[in-house]
Order: structure tokens, then sequence, then C-alpha cells
């Protein structure tokens, strides 16, 4: 066969489809396939828009309850810094009260003892000036 009839031979065969299908299409059992056909899509469409819409809202719960988490993470990790830096400034705070204390009972402490020699020297000075 040449190519020539080869191609003749498909235009035919497609003339013939195109007509059997036009044919079955202009029928009214081609009619109620085209309007099953179309209600199909229309479900099929409104069933993906639908699912889409849940699959966003869904997305977007997610994304504001991992947010609302790292929030919580957040504030939790300043809170716990917060207590630690003012615990530390309280022991600092003690401390140096501590420290004050014990430097004031040393001056006390060095007071008397000065007050003490000083009235045995007085004692030495007046005992031997008599």
């Amino acid at each position: 066969m040449k190519n020539s009839d080869k191609v003749l031979l498909g235009v035919g065969l497609g003339l013939i489809a195109g007509a059997a299908a036009g044919h079955y299409l202009a029928s009214p059992e081609g009619k109620k396939f085209q309007h099953d056909t179309k209600q199909k899509f229309n479900e099929l469409n409104e069933t993906v828009q639908h699912k889409l819409k849940e699959s966003s809202e869904t997305t977007a719960n997610k994304l504001n309850e991992v947010s609302e988490k790292a929030k919580t993470w957040a504030d939790d990790i300043s809170n716990t810094v917060k207590e630690k830096i003012y615990n530390a400034k309280d022991s600092v705070e003690d401390v140096a009260e501590e420290v004050q204390n014990d430097f004031e009972s040393g001056i006390s402490k060095a007071k008397r003892v000065i007050k003490a020699r000083e009235n045995t020297i007085s004692e030495v000075i007046n005992n031997h000036n008599n």
C-alpha cells in the first residue's frame, strides 16, 4: 500500500468515526451522555474545590498552631532567662550585704580592740606616773 493510500484510508476512517460520534452525540442518548458527563465534571470540580478549601484551612490551622507553640516556647525561654537573671541579682545582693555586714562587724571589733589597748596603755601610763 502506498503512503497516499494510507493517508486516504486514515482520513476516511477519521471521517467515519467523526460522523458516528456526531450522530451519537446528536441523538437523545448522546445528549444524555453529554449532560451526565457535564454533571460529573461539575461534581468533580466542586469536590476538588471543597478539598482544596479544607486543605487550605487545615494548613492555616496547623501554621497557627505551630506559630503559637513557637511563641509559647520563646516566652517560656524568655521567662526562664529573666528568672535566672533576677535570682542571680538577688544572690549578688545577698553576698554584697553579707560582705558589708562582715566588714562592719570587723570595724566594730577593731574599734573595741583599739579602745581596749588604749585603756591598757592609759592605765600603764597612769600607773607609771603615780
